[in-house]
């Protein structure tokens, strides 16, 4: 058996497949990822031992009218590449995650007869996933609200799959109020801005151990910012490659709301302050985060909202460990049936 996974552009598109591919490679399955050609994709799929095929795909949401109109033009070519790649990789299902790269994979695949399912693991389903709604045998969702825009007969909700280490998570003790900053593998400069304003607060109070991811293009400037700051003990990365040992360690996580964060949220059961990107497409983001606010298993603070209450609330919580607690047993009512798992008998069941 093998499982072809359409997946890239971004860690929350990834992960999910990463946290699949887990799975069906211990199950004896052998497993490949297709994707984009850009950025830290490559790396990281290979890092985790998976081949992977890049292919020659643009983006449409979001992009320049010239950027859109150069993707439109290169679309049957990519439809055809896909086509040939499918031809070589042989897959017995393909599982696509939505992005620009799993479109023309989806598509190909239909035009073959090769069984297919998609996972939305966001609240509002992106560009990509609201049109393969129509060629997937198969759509997987978190959040049951999602299924209001795809074919009800073909909706299954599954959880997002998080990847094995995540979801056997035990948590270390420690002594400081431990918070981490994570802003997607790009960071995130407004909660890189928030957070260096807040410092002078946090260090007059003291008791805090910071771990903070800020993107390659604040890493300096954040970093210098916290030498000046004597009581506050903290870890400065650009990118965060091992998460779980970040998990394990912290009361509350300051983080954007992209799909595979709030994924690994919920199952690690970490309290969370919910900052989403504004700029997502259909604002996205800020419904993930209201998925999770509605169940009490996260506070939602807006970008242009951060500087005036990131201080107060980062000391509301250190005072307050109750509301803490309360948001982690919100987390685990929201945990359904290991969704990794589930999704895999997904594709089992269309092999």
């Amino acid at each position: 058996m093998k499982l072809l996974i359409a997946a890239g552009g971004t860690g929350g598109h990834l992960f999910p497949g990463i946290a699949l591919a887990q799975l069906a490679k211990a199950q004896g399955w052998d497993v490949e990822f297709v994707g984009s050609k850009r950025g830290l994709e490559k790396e990281i799929i290979q890092r985790y031992g998976f081949p992977h095929t890049g292919l020659s795909v643009g983006r449409l949401k979001g992009e320049s009218i010239f950027t859109k109109l150069k993707t439109a033009l290169s679309l049957p070519a990519s439809f055809f590449e896909a086509l040939n790649v499918l031809k070589a990789k042989k897959p017995t299902v393909i599982f696509g995650i939505g992005g620009y790269s799993s479109g023309p994979m989806l598509v190909a695949a239909t035009a073959l007869s090769i069984p297919r399912l998609i996972l939305e693991p966001n609240s509002i389903p992106g560009l990509t996933n609201k049109w393969l709604g129509f060629f997937a045998n198969r759509i997987c969702l978190m959040f049951p609200e999602t299924e209001r825009f795809f074919p009800k007969q073909k909706v299954v909700v599954t959880g997002t799959p998080v990847r094995e280490e995540i979801s056997k998570l035990q948590k270390k003790s420690h002594e400081k109020f431990t918070i981490a900053i994570i802003g997607g593998s790009q960071g995130a400069r407004p909660l890189n801005e928030a957070m260096v304003a807040a410092l002078p607060a946090l260090d007059k109070m003291g008791g805090f151990h910071i771990i903070h991811q800020t993107g390659q293009s604040d890493y300096e400037n954040v970093k210098k910012s916290y030498e000046s700051f004597k009581n506050i003990t903290c870890e400065v990365k650009a990118f965060i490659q091992d998460m779980m040992a970040v998990y394990q360690q912290v009361d509350l996580v300051v983080s954007r709301s992209g799909a595979s964060t709030v994924a690994e949220l919920i199952e690690a059961r970490i309290p969370s302050i919910l900052v989403p990107y504004a700029f997502a497409a259909d604002d996205h983001q800020r419904w993930n985060a209201q998925s999770v606010v509605r169940q009490d298993g996260a506070e939602m603070i807006l970008n242009d909202e951060l500087k005036s209450q990131l201080i107060e609330r980062i000391l509301y919580y250190q005072k307050n460990r109750g509301a803490l607690e309360r948001m982690s047993e919100a987390l685990q009512k929201m945990r359904l049936k290991p969704a990794t798992e589930t999704v895999f008998e997904e594709v089992k069941r269309l092999s």
